[in-house]
């Protein structure tokens, strides 16, 4: 043959090999396929490299395109996968991905598993579901953790095994010096002067515990008569009470009705000429009218509060009539306008007199001061409540609070 045929087969043959090696890469690279790209996060890829075959149902379907680490600490790596679009209708949103490897020590693929037939197929793009990967030399170190412990624990119970040889050889030692008499236990094992004592020790014993019993029988007898004793005047005692107490029903009768007639006399004498300038003079005449529009607990954070000094309100500090009704004008003017929710008038009285009735007169210095707005100005009535604190020993001095809510806290009506 020519030179020229010699080198035409040679450049033929060589396009041949380069077109087959095209064809290869190219087929392995999914060049002539149509793809989609899908992602998977893992913590860590566990020697997974780009170029590794993807394989859903066992069979090659598409490749590792690329693998990005995480930004920060933390979070995951990405895997990019290139998949063959004939298995869109495969994979759906429940389709799972894992890092698997052929054999013990082959190499590392993606394996995505088939999604359920009602879950939706995936689009270009989506993020799968993923498994943590196994990584062999993590259950390598773990397999050395097991046999370090399990070691250990042989060589413990080696030591057991020793020390309890060793229990065993004392043992044996002691029970032959008993066997041969030595010590105490050995002479009450062998001798038997000191057993016939033993025996009588316990037959005085026996004799004791039957001395007691019937020393105890005998002090059950006399308690049981004590007792018996001690029951009959207790029915006596009973017997006592009964009378007295049938006695004693219409002595309280009486006095109830005495208290209700005494009542009613003292109601009618506050309204007598002589008497009733001092009631009008404290500012009240029933101490049941006090508690009426009073409640419980006073509602925290107010949205205004305003202080006025009781001497500047009472003419005097244990009485509730009013003095300068001025100072209450223009407060009441802003709760027309302002319509609040809730308005509480709070009263304090200096620690001075008794303290029950320090409690009335704030209670009824702070009923004088609602009934001033509702007398003079167009507020609703309902939501204007008082309380009454009685004596202020934190400040040693009598005021007036008015606290006004914006809306209507949940209140406790006075029992």
């Amino acid at each position: 043959m020519s030179r020229a045929i010699v080198v035409g087969l040679f450049v033929f043959g060589a396009l041949i090999i380069l077109i087959a090696a095209v064809f290869l890469i190219g087929r392995k690279e999914l060049l002539f396929s149509e793809t989609f790209e899908l992602r998977a996060e893992f913590p860590n890829v566990a020697g997974l490299a780009p170029g590794s075959e993807v394989r859903i149902g066992g069979l090659r379907k598409g490749t590792v395109k690329e693998i990005r680490l995480p930004e920060s600490p933390g979070e995951n790596v990405t895997v990019v996968l290139s998949v063959e679009k004939d298995t869109r209708n495969l994979i759906r949103r429940d389709s799972v991905a894992g890092i698997a490897t052929e054999g013990l020590l082959g190499n590392k693929h993606v394996s995505i598993s088939f999604g359920s037939s009602d879950a939706e197929p995936v689009q270009d793009g989506d993020t799968l579901r993923s498994v943590t990967p196994t990584d062999y030399s993590d259950l390598i170190d773990r397999a050395n953790k097991v046999i370090e412990q399990t070691g250990e624990a042989l060589n413990e119970a080696k030591t057991a095994l020793r020390t309890v040889s060793r229990i065993g050889s004392d043992i044996e030692s002691v029970v032959e010096k008993i066997d041969r008499g030595e010590g105490t236990i050995g002479a009450l094992v062998n001798d038997r002067t000191l057993y016939n004592q033993a025996n009588q020790i316990l037959a005085n014993a026996d004799k004791t515990t039957r001395t007691i019993d019937s020393a105890a029988e005998d002090l059950s007898k006399k308690a049981s008569a004590v007792i018996d004793d001690a029951q009959a005047a207790v029915q006596d005692i009973r017997r006592a009470t009964t009378e007295v107490s049938a006695n004693t029903g219409p002595v309280i009768e009486e006095a109830r009705q005495g208290l209700g007639a005494f009542n009613e006399n003292m109601q009618a004498l506050k309204r007598n000429w002589f008497f009733r300038g001092f009631f009008r003079d404290r500012g009240y005449f029933n101490l049941e009218d006090l508690t009426r529009s009073e409640i419980a607990d006073v509602p925290k954070d107010p949205a205004r509060r305003f202080v006025i000094d009781a001497d500047d309100l009472f003419d005097e500090p244990d009485t509730a009539e009013l003095k300068k009704e001025d100072k209450l004008e223009e407060i009441g003017r802003l709760i027309e306008s302002s319509n609040p929710g809730l308005v509480v008038v709070t009263a304090y009285t200096d620690p001075k007199g008794a303290a029950e009735e320090n409690l009335d007169m704030t209670r009824a210095q702070a009923g004088v001061v609602r009934r001033f707005f509702i007398d003079n100005f167009r507020v609703d009535e309902d939501a204007i409540r008082t309380k009454g604190f009685g004596e202020n020993a934190a400040t040693r001095e009598g005021r007036i609070e008015i606290l006004m809510y914006s809306s209507q806290p949940e209140v406790r009506e006075t029992q």
